[in-house]
C-alpha cells in the first residue's frame, strides 16, 4: 500500500523545505487549514512529524513554495503547450529545470528560483502560476487521482530522478 507523505515527508524535511503538507489519499486537495494561501503558515517540523505518524500519513503531499521558488503549471489538455510557445516566441525560451508531474504529456509543474517579492500572475489558457501565496504543487511520491500513475520529479527534457 502506498503511504505518500509518510514516505516523502522526511525527504523533503532533510533537503530543507518548509511547507509540507498532507493531502486526502489520491486526492489534490483540500490542505489542512491555515497552512496554505497568502496568510498561511509552513507547518513546524513538530507538525509534519505528527502528520506522518497520523492518519495523514497515508494520503498525497502537496508542497508550498518558498516564497524564493515560482511553480508555472503547464496544463497541456488545457492549452498550456500553445500559450508556452507564444510567450517563448516573445520572451525567449525558459531555462531548463526540475519538473513535478504525474503525466507523460508534457504537463507539469516547473520550478523556478526567483525574486522573493515579485507578484504574479497567470499568463494565458493552460498555464497557472504557483507561488508562496498562491495554490501549493502536489508532488512525488503522491498518486495521481484520476489516473494512479505516482508523481515524479524530472529533470528535462524527461529523465526521471525521483
Amino acid at each position: 500500500m502506498s503511504l505518500p507523505y509518510r514516505d516523502g515527508a522526511s525527504a523533503y524535511l532533510e533537503a530543507g523545505w518548509k511547507g509540507i503538507v498532507p493531502l486526502p489519499p489520491r486526492r489534490k486537495s483540500p490542505p489542512p487549514d491555515g497552512f496554505t494561501g497568502r496568510l498561511g503558515v509552513d507547518p513546524a517540523t513538530e507538525q509534519v512529524e505528527k502528520w506522518i505518524a497520523g492518519e495523514e500519513g497515508e494520503g498525497n503531499l502537496g508542497l508550498r513554495l518558498p516564497p524564493d521558488v515560482v511553480g508555472i503549471d503547464v496544463d497541456v489538455r488545457g492549452g498550456g503547450l500553445e500559450t508556452r510557445a507564444r510567450l517563448e516566441e516573445r520572451w525567449g525560451a525558459l531555462p531548463p529545470t526540475i519538473v513535478s508531474t504525474s503525466r507523460t504529456d508534457g504537463s507539469g509543474i516547473l520550478l523556478y528560483r526567483v525574486p522573493s517579492r515579485a507578484t504574479w500572475h497567470d499568463p494565458g489558457a493552460g498555464i497557472q502560476i504557483v507561488h508562496h501565496g498562491w495554490r501549493y504543487a502536489v508532488v512525488a511520491p503522491s498518486i495521481h487521482p484520476d489516473t494512479g500513475r505516482p508523481y515524479g520529479w524530472w529533470d528535462q527534457p524527461g529523465e526521471r530522478w525521483l
